[in-house]
Protein backbone atom coordinates (compact mmCIF):
# COMPACT_ATOMS: atom_id res chain seq x y z
CA UNK A 1 0.00 0.00 0.00
CA UNK A 2 1.40 3.51 -1.00
CA UNK A 3 1.96 5.88 1.65
CA UNK A 4 0.81 9.42 1.05
CA UNK A 5 2.57 11.04 3.50
CA UNK A 6 6.02 9.74 1.56
CA UNK A 7 6.91 12.91 -0.82
CA UNK A 8 7.65 10.00 -3.58
CA UNK A 9 4.73 9.88 -5.57
CA UNK A 10 2.04 7.30 -5.32
CA UNK A 11 2.97 5.91 -9.15
CA UNK A 12 6.67 5.41 -7.88
CA UNK A 13 5.95 4.03 -4.68
CA UNK A 14 3.08 1.18 -6.69
CA UNK A 15 5.69 1.05 -9.25
CA UNK A 16 8.89 0.04 -7.30
CA UNK A 17 6.64 -2.59 -5.30
CA UNK A 18 5.27 -3.80 -8.60
CA UNK A 19 9.22 -4.72 -9.20
CA UNK A 20 10.11 -6.11 -5.97
CA UNK A 21 7.40 -8.15 -6.14
CA UNK A 22 7.60 -8.91 -9.66
CA UNK A 23 11.71 -9.40 -8.68
CA UNK A 24 10.58 -12.28 -5.59
CA UNK A 25 8.50 -14.00 -8.88
CA UNK A 26 4.78 -13.08 -7.29
CA UNK A 27 2.92 -13.22 -10.61
CA UNK A 28 4.53 -16.48 -12.72
CA UNK A 29 0.53 -17.29 -12.90
CA UNK A 30 0.08 -14.37 -14.56
CA UNK A 31 -0.18 -10.67 -14.37
CA UNK A 32 -3.07 -8.43 -12.86
CA UNK A 33 -4.95 -6.07 -15.02
CA UNK A 34 -5.17 -2.53 -14.19
CA UNK A 35 -8.72 -3.08 -12.04
CA UNK A 36 -7.50 -5.64 -9.90
CA UNK A 37 -3.97 -3.29 -9.31
CA UNK A 38 -6.52 0.09 -8.39
CA UNK A 39 -8.21 -2.32 -5.79
CA UNK A 40 -5.02 -3.87 -4.33
CA UNK A 41 -3.28 -0.35 -4.26
CA UNK A 42 -5.96 1.77 -3.17
CA UNK A 43 -5.30 4.38 -5.89
CA UNK A 44 -6.88 6.03 -9.49
CA UNK A 45 -6.23 3.91 -12.57
CA UNK A 46 -4.45 7.00 -13.62
CA UNK A 47 -1.65 6.20 -10.90
CA UNK A 48 -1.60 2.21 -11.93
CA UNK A 49 -0.86 3.02 -15.74
CA UNK A 50 1.67 5.86 -14.78
CA UNK A 51 3.45 3.23 -13.00
CA UNK A 52 2.66 0.25 -15.46
CA UNK A 53 4.08 2.73 -18.36
CA UNK A 54 7.54 3.26 -16.54
CA UNK A 55 8.07 -0.49 -15.75
CA UNK A 56 7.06 -1.20 -19.89
CA UNK A 57 10.19 1.93 -20.37
CA UNK A 58 12.11 0.12 -18.12
CA UNK A 59 11.74 -3.59 -20.03
CA UNK A 60 10.09 -4.54 -17.30
CA UNK A 61 6.54 -5.28 -18.77
CA UNK A 62 5.03 -5.86 -22.17
CA UNK A 63 1.54 -5.14 -23.11
CA UNK A 64 -0.22 -4.94 -26.44
CA UNK A 65 -3.75 -3.81 -27.25
CA UNK A 66 -6.23 -6.85 -26.19
CA UNK A 67 -3.94 -8.90 -24.43
CA UNK A 68 -3.32 -9.09 -21.07
CA UNK A 69 0.59 -7.39 -19.92
CA UNK A 70 3.27 -10.09 -19.10
CA UNK A 71 6.31 -9.84 -17.31
CA UNK A 72 9.53 -9.78 -19.53
CA UNK A 73 12.30 -11.96 -18.95
CA UNK A 74 15.37 -10.61 -17.77
CA UNK A 75 17.91 -10.19 -20.65
CA UNK A 76 21.82 -10.37 -19.84
CA UNK A 77 23.76 -8.71 -21.97
CA UNK A 78 27.33 -9.22 -22.91
CA UNK A 79 29.38 -6.49 -25.08
CA UNK A 80 30.91 -8.64 -27.71
CA UNK A 81 33.63 -5.36 -28.34
CA UNK A 82 35.84 -6.16 -25.10
CA UNK A 83 37.07 -9.42 -23.66
CA UNK A 84 35.65 -9.98 -20.34
CA UNK A 85 33.68 -13.30 -19.15
CA UNK A 86 30.09 -13.85 -19.00
CA UNK A 87 30.26 -13.72 -14.94
CA UNK A 88 31.89 -10.69 -14.90
CA UNK A 89 28.80 -9.51 -17.42
CA UNK A 90 26.27 -11.24 -15.28
CA UNK A 91 27.66 -10.33 -11.79
CA UNK A 92 27.60 -6.24 -13.21
CA UNK A 93 23.78 -6.99 -13.83
CA UNK A 94 23.28 -7.84 -10.63
CA UNK A 95 22.35 -11.34 -10.34
CA UNK A 96 24.28 -14.21 -8.81
CA UNK A 97 26.06 -16.68 -11.51
CA UNK A 98 27.65 -20.31 -11.23
CA UNK A 99 27.99 -22.91 -14.16
CA UNK A 100 27.86 -26.13 -14.32
CA UNK A 101 29.98 -28.51 -16.39
CA UNK A 102 28.22 -30.84 -18.58
CA UNK A 103 31.15 -32.27 -20.31
CA UNK A 104 34.74 -32.08 -20.01
CA UNK A 105 37.00 -34.21 -23.10
CA UNK A 106 39.70 -34.09 -25.48
CA UNK A 107 39.37 -34.07 -28.73
CA UNK A 108 41.22 -33.00 -32.37
CA UNK A 109 39.66 -30.87 -34.18
CA UNK A 110 41.81 -29.95 -37.71
CA UNK A 111 40.11 -26.27 -38.51
CA UNK A 112 40.16 -24.81 -35.06
CA UNK A 113 44.34 -26.40 -34.82
CA UNK A 114 44.62 -24.24 -38.41
CA UNK A 115 43.27 -21.59 -36.80
CA UNK A 116 45.15 -21.60 -33.87
CA UNK A 117 48.73 -22.14 -35.81
CA UNK A 118 48.75 -25.57 -33.88
CA UNK A 119 49.92 -28.49 -35.39
CA UNK A 120 47.80 -31.38 -36.66
CA UNK A 121 47.08 -34.06 -33.92
CA UNK A 122 47.24 -31.31 -31.02
CA UNK A 123 44.39 -32.22 -28.44
CA UNK A 124 41.89 -29.91 -27.85
CA UNK A 125 40.34 -29.33 -24.56
CA UNK A 126 36.61 -29.43 -24.43
CA UNK A 127 34.53 -27.80 -21.86
CA UNK A 128 30.33 -27.59 -22.47
CA UNK A 129 29.14 -25.27 -19.83
CA UNK A 130 25.69 -24.75 -18.80
CA UNK A 131 25.96 -20.62 -16.96
CA UNK A 132 23.30 -19.59 -14.49
CA UNK A 133 21.77 -16.26 -13.45
CA UNK A 134 20.76 -16.27 -10.14
CA UNK A 135 19.54 -19.93 -10.57
CA UNK A 136 18.29 -19.47 -14.17
CA UNK A 137 20.24 -21.30 -17.32
CA UNK A 138 21.49 -18.40 -19.75
CA UNK A 139 23.46 -20.30 -22.54
CA UNK A 140 25.13 -23.33 -23.44
CA UNK A 141 28.12 -23.06 -24.29
CA UNK A 142 30.78 -25.52 -25.96
CA UNK A 143 34.51 -24.13 -26.86
CA UNK A 144 37.28 -26.44 -27.58
CA UNK A 145 40.66 -25.33 -27.13
CA UNK A 146 44.03 -25.95 -26.62
CA UNK A 147 44.83 -27.41 -23.05
CA UNK A 148 46.37 -24.39 -21.30
CA UNK A 149 49.80 -25.76 -20.27
CA UNK A 150 50.52 -26.78 -24.23
CA UNK A 151 50.01 -23.25 -25.61
CA UNK A 152 50.46 -19.58 -25.79
CA UNK A 153 47.49 -17.10 -26.65
CA UNK A 154 48.02 -15.92 -29.68
CA UNK A 155 47.91 -11.60 -29.62
CA UNK A 156 44.68 -12.02 -32.01
CA UNK A 157 42.60 -14.26 -29.03
CA UNK A 158 44.11 -12.15 -26.40
CA UNK A 159 46.99 -9.02 -25.57
CA UNK A 160 48.13 -10.39 -22.59
CA UNK A 161 49.55 -14.29 -22.74
CA UNK A 162 50.25 -16.91 -21.67
CA UNK A 163 46.06 -18.06 -21.93
CA UNK A 164 44.25 -17.95 -18.97
CA UNK A 165 40.63 -19.43 -18.11
CA UNK A 166 38.69 -16.70 -19.12
CA UNK A 167 40.35 -16.20 -22.52
CA UNK A 168 40.52 -19.71 -23.13
CA UNK A 169 36.60 -19.87 -23.30
CA UNK A 170 35.69 -16.56 -24.54
CA UNK A 171 38.25 -15.91 -26.86
CA UNK A 172 37.71 -18.41 -29.24
CA UNK A 173 36.22 -18.28 -32.95
CA UNK A 174 32.32 -18.84 -32.90
CA UNK A 175 33.48 -21.97 -35.97
CA UNK A 176 35.21 -23.79 -32.85
CA UNK A 177 32.23 -24.32 -30.61
CA UNK A 178 30.05 -25.90 -33.58
CA UNK A 179 32.99 -27.73 -34.68
CA UNK A 180 34.26 -29.34 -31.67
Amino acid sequence: MPDRSDPLPLWAQVRADLRRRIEAGAFAAGFPGELTLTEEYEVSRHTIREALRALRSDGVLRSQRGRPTVVEPTVYRQSLGTLSSLFESVAAQGATPRSDVLRLATTVNASVLAELGLPDGTDLVVIERLPYADDQPIAQTCPGCPPISRVRCSSAISPTPPCTPSCKVSALPSTAARSA
